[in-house]
């Protein structure tokens, strides 16, 4: 069994549709360190973050945060210990372009 413990994305959330952010590869499990999500504008953003079976598509029955704003300069954290299956994967939308930076960090096991 492999381990390593590691960023596994970092990216900028768009405002024109929930975007892919993370594929857990087969036959491996993540465990989540954490789920790090920052606003870098001057006013509130709202951002949806979704944890989607493989073969589904990210909506609001898989949120796992729907609509929760994010104070102007400032961030949330979530997710430690959450534990996702090979197959699955995170999927983010903000709701205006260049505001939101989402970092995700965790263990690969296989």
């Amino acid at each position: 069994m492999a381990n390593s413990l590691r960023p596994i994305a970092i990216t900028i959330l768009p405002a024109s549709g929930l975007v892919p952010i993370y594929f857990t590869p087969h036959i491996t499990t993540f465990t989540v360190s954490m789920i790090h999500i920052s606003n870098v504008s001057s006013s509130g953003v709202n951002t949806r973050i979704c944890l989607v079976p493989s073969g589904s598509a990210a909506a609001i029955g898989n949120a796992l945060i729907w609509d929760i704003s994010v104070p102007a300069n400032d961030f949330i954290e979530f997710g430690k210990g959450d534990i996702y299956a090979a197959g699955y994967s995170l999927h983010g939308k903000a709701s205006a372009d260049n505001s939101i930076n989402i970092k995700v960090a965790g263990i690969e096991t296989t």
